[in-house]
């Protein structure tokens, strides 16, 4: 059995006491067991700790106190098909915390075992509402979700599950995998939910007002207006003479932002959509940003009633979203202005554009703000941006514009020269190879040796099996850095460093190139 699974058994000898005490020692001997690297364990006894986890335990009530859980934490740190078999097949007995940790695990891996796992819990668990559906992972890995949907879209008529499924049967269709998927049981449920939510936004309609929406109601409206949202979505793909009869009502919506997406429905179908209603979805705060995109999306760029303006258009937009949800401290802006703008360069010469507004808080002070990065490699009018906007709460009126622009560069000048130093990743390897990024470099040192490369000259990041030790009989993995020549910069041990770290790490600070490094087997989650 091993030191390790000696001490395992006493561990559940613990965790089944009824003694408060007893279960406290035995999870810190758990959580010293999960650090210790140097022994190894049977996954047999794993396999066997995982039914564990599925019996029922004594609890204070209290959040420590669920052995299930990190019972369960314990275990993902290993990886074998009879563990997510384990785990599948004992998931319904499993605490809430357990369930979600055995979910997370299992997005970890993303092997194809895992994934399978994946769907058969959800199609087992849901009808009792005992899982989480991993909405953002679906979203962004259209294979899985669509195996997911076809197994589950029975339960659009659960409240549980409804909308994060409506959710992922318009990804589907906004990717082309579906084209009105069960179209004769979608649409009547579609239909009665689109009516339930408008029924309920009609209470709010008549005093609609950006104030009430962002100072009042906030959640409370905001959740129903994104179930809107998402079924006006829908009515492009699922669309009937009934839709069309419901996109018509909602262009009727005191919100302007339903009232676009009831818009971008209409122009999708050729509908006719009046050029003032056009005008104040392009030009309205809460709107605008949103409606510019979405007419590239359907390609009806020349339906823009703005179509030279874009940038100076949706620059309050942006920042006004950026003011409420973006800041520690949310400020709602009463009014937005743009002043002036000015071009430079970012970090890696790119040039891009950067818009001055004023704008007024609730107590009608009014501050300096700055919008950007735009992008003018992609046109002198585009609407790709690198996030850079930014409020340092300046009074507008103590200083004149110009000298605003002067504080703007001199701020630019000292960002640029501290990030030149500044260290963004740093460790260490067995060998004391020390391994950084400073400022927009990768830095390599060694015995008194120091090696370097622009995150600009990298070209893929990966993690390759190496053979090792004596007649190349070890297999090892190795993160291994490649140039954009397609040589190799260097390779590290991938146990000695933690390779999604450092991964996140160069993404953030090159995703904003033409040509960004290639980071496998990293899974980044946009917010």
């Amino acid at each position: 059995m091993g030191k390790m699974g000696a001490a395992i058994k006493d561990v559940i000898t613990l965790l089944k006491s009824d003694n408060e005490e007893k279960r406290f020692k035995g999870l810190n001997i758990l959580q010293k067991l999960k650090k210790n690297e140097e022994e190894t364990i049977e996954i047999d006894l794993l396999v066997d700790f995982v039914k564990v986890a599925a019996t029922k335990f004594q609890s204070s009530g209290e959040e420590w106190d669920d052995p299930s859980f990190h019972i369960i934490d314990f275990i993902s740190d290993y990886r074998d098909e009879r563990l997510v078999k384990a785990m599948r097949d004992n998931f319904k007995n499993l605490s809430p915390d357990a369930k979600d940790r055995v979910i997370d695990h299992l997005l970890d891996n993303t092997d194809d075992t895992s994934m399978f796992a994946l769907v058969d819990i959800l199609e087992e668990n849901m009808p009792n509402g005992d899982v989480k559906l991993p909405l953002t992972f679906l979203q962004e890995n259209t294979f899985w979700t669509k195996r997911v949907v076809e197994k589950t879209y029975k339960y659009l008529k659960s409240d549980t599950y409804k909308l994060d499924l409506y959710k992922l049967l318009l990804k589907l269709h906004e990717d082309d995998v579906f084209y009105q998927f069960k179209r004769d049981e979608v649409i009547p449920v579609l239909i009665e939910d689109y009516n339930k939510a408008a029924d309920k936004i009609q209470s709010y309609n008549e005093a609609y007002s950006r104030k009430n929406v962002y100072c009042s109601w906030k959640e409370t409206y905001l959740e129903l207006r994104i179930e809107l949202e998402t079924y006006l979505n829908l009515f492009e793909y699922y669309y009937t003479d009934e839709l069309k009869e419901k996109v018509r009502e909602a262009l009727g919506f005191n919100d302007p932002t339903l009232k676009a997406r009831a818009v971008i429905t209409s122009l999708r179908k050729d509908l006719p959509v009046s050029d003032d209603v056009l005008r104040y979805c392009a030009k309205n705060i809460e709107s605008s940003e949103m409606f510019q995109w979405e007419l590239m999306r359907i390609r009806k760029e020349h339906k823009n009633p703005v179509p030279k303006k874009k940038q100076e258009t949706t620059a309050p937009t942006h920042l006004f979203y950026h003011l409420l949800y973006e800041r520690e401290e949310p400020v709602y802006a009463t009014q937005i202005k743009v002043i002036d703008h000015v071009n430079t360069e970012n970090a890696y010469s790119q040039p891009v554009r950067y818009y001055m507004c004023s704008f007024t808080d609730q107590s009608n002070e009014v501050f300096v703000a700055w919008v950007g990065a735009y992008n003018l490699e992609e046109g002198n009018d585009s609407l790709f941006m690198w996030e850079g906007t930014y409020t340092d709460l300046v009074l507008f009126k103590s200083k004149t514009v110009e000298q605003h622009k002067e504080s703007f560069f001199n701020k630019r000048r000292e960002n640029n020269e501290k990030d030149e130093k500044e260290i963004h990743f740093q460790t260490s390897t067995k060998k004391e190879e020390e391994i950084s990024i400073i400022g927009r470099d990768l830095v390599i040192a060694s015995k008194g040796e120091k090696r370097s490369i622009p995150l600009a000259e990298i070209k893929t990041i990966t993690i390759e099996s190496r053979k090792s030790g004596l007649l190349g009989m070890i297999k090892k993995d190795m993160i291994v850095i490649y140039t954009k020549d397609k040589k190799v910069f260097t390779e590290i041990p991938e146990k000695e460093i933690d390779y999604a770290e450092l991964g996140v790490a160069v993404y953030e600070l090159t995703t904003h190139l033409t040509e960004p490094p290639h980071i496998e087997y990293l899974e980044i989650t946009e917010e």
